[in-house]
Order: C-alpha cells, then structure tokens, then sequence
C-alpha cells in the first residue's frame, strides 16, 4: 500500500507543462487516475476476508498499473516512460508478488475444507 500511495504521489504531482505533446499530458492523467483506483482497489483487498475478492482486487491493481504504462506506449511515447523512476518498477513486482502470496493463501485456505 505505501508504494502505491507513493506511485500516486509521484504521478499526481507531475507538471503538466512539462509535457508539449496532448497525448502525453492525456495518458498522464489516466495515470492518475489509474493509481487513484489502485489505492482504492488496494484498501479494498487488504479489508477483505474472501480470498476470491483479495485475487480481484489485486489484479486489477496490477492491470491499472500496466494500463498507465501501456498509455504512453500505444501513443508511441516510450521516452516519457522516463519520467517513471524505480519506484514504479518496482511496484509491478511487488504488485505481482502480493497476488502470487494470496493465491498461494488461498489454495491453503481450499485445501482445508
């Protein structure tokens, strides 16, 4: 959770006027929102107790997480990717990670009923 209120922070203080190009300002502001999501679909995993709904949520941080990434691909930006530090690298794996330990939990959690 701390790296993605990080992640949206770093994405939701960017200058805008840094960006010359209307495509990449657009594809910044998904971002935004997509990590708004993020944290919101986050708190909604961690507060859960259904493992099924844990999976969900998770996933679909890490879609929103790729989703920010791909914007600035399919419009053909990859030098704006730049702006993205290490940080957000590494929250894919940990994004990643997390889902892997759920579902590990989860087949645990199956296989005592």
């Amino acid at each position: 959770m701390d790296q993605a209120i990080d992640a949206y922070k770093l994405v939701s203080t960017m200058d805008l006027n840094n960006f010359k190009d209307n495509r990449a300002k657009s594809a910044w502001e998904d971002c935004v929102e997509l990590y708004e999501d993020t944290i919101y679909q986050l708190n909604r995993s961690i507060n859960s107790n259904n493992f099924n709904d844990k999976l969900t949520w998770q996933s679909a941080s890490i879609t929103n997480h790729q989703t920010c990434l791909n914007g600035f691909i399919d419009f053909n930006l990859p030098s704006h990717l730049n702006y993205f530090p290490s940080i957000l690298t590494n929250f894919t794996k940990l994004l990643s990670n997390s889902l892997s330990i759920t579902n590990t939990l989860a087949s645990f959690s199956c296989l005592k009923y």
